[in-house]
């Protein structure tokens, strides 16, 4: 399957930091300097409580950055993120949201209640790109011919990954983030996922983001590693980690 639609996109962050606190723990975020392309293969690794689905959530827009400069380049187009949340323009960034992004989470996360089909295409119609013959493509791509009318309750757990992977890429979006999408396999369905992954970068252009435990157990060619890296020393319970390109 090739599609050459995403070239030139990019997620950037510059000088970025995130902090938030609870009850019993303060966590500040700090990312320096951290480009994402389309076309690339990330892997997101980092000790637990060190700030990788925070990271997530910033290339995502998901979460508004406290300082610094965020930046999104989508369809020849730059766009001011940081601007944005701060001018409060809540649904422009929704509407990038569905444009530009897909995500795979560890537990599939597809509406219930709908046919693997329509849960990609649900996608499409909240992007404004209705596009059946792209998810007949895609469902081809992912062995998910003849399963259209499939609840996801019905399918096994590496089906139903496929199929948040197809929803995910419904609308075309640029970037890919996968937060954990491999935690609920087993190895062998594990790598099927990343393979899948891996073919996305690969024949349709697309910027995968892949936040994992288990990455080390996968042989990843040519994938671009990211760590989020804790301080040593913890202040009044205030927590730090910065984020850095582990094989730059």
């Amino acid at each position: 399957m090739s599609d050459a639609g995403q070239s030139g996109s990019m997620i950037l962050l510059r000088d970025v930091t995130k902090a938030w606190e609870s009850a019993d723990r303060r966590f500040t975020l700090q990312v320096d300097g951290l480009a994402i392309l389309s076309g690339q293969f990330y892997v997101l690794t980092g000790p637990n409580g060190t700030g990788k689905t925070t990271l997530i959530e910033l290339l995502g827009l998901a979460s508004q950055p406290m300082a610094g400069q965020s930046m999104l380049r989508l369809d020849g187009r730059d766009y001011d993120v940081g601007a944005l949340w701060r001018r409060g323009k809540r649904r422009q960034l929704a509407a990038l949201r569905a444009r530009g992004f897909g995500y795979v989470m560890q537990m599939s996360q597809l509406l219930p209640f709908m046919s693997i089909w329509d849960n990609a295409k649900l996608v499409q119609s909240v992007a404004g790109r209705p596009d059946p013959q792209y998810i007949r493509r895609l469902f081809d791509y992912l062995g998910l011919s003849g399963r259209e009318r499939a609840i996801p309750a019905t399918l096994s757990p590496g089906l139903r990954q496929r199929a948040a992977v197809a929803r995910a890429l419904a609308a075309r979006p640029s970037f890919v983030l996968a937060d954990e999408p491999t935690a609920s396999l087993d190895p062998d369905g594990g790598r099927v996922v990343i393979d899948l992954l891996l073919g996305l970068a690969r024949d349709l252009g697309t910027g995968i983001v892949l936040c994992s435990h288990q990455s080390a157990s996968y042989d990843i060619p040519d994938a671009v590693r990211i760590e989020t890296v804790p301080e040593p020393s913890v202040e009044d319970g205030h927590y730090r980690s910065s984020v850095r390109m582990a094989n730059a």
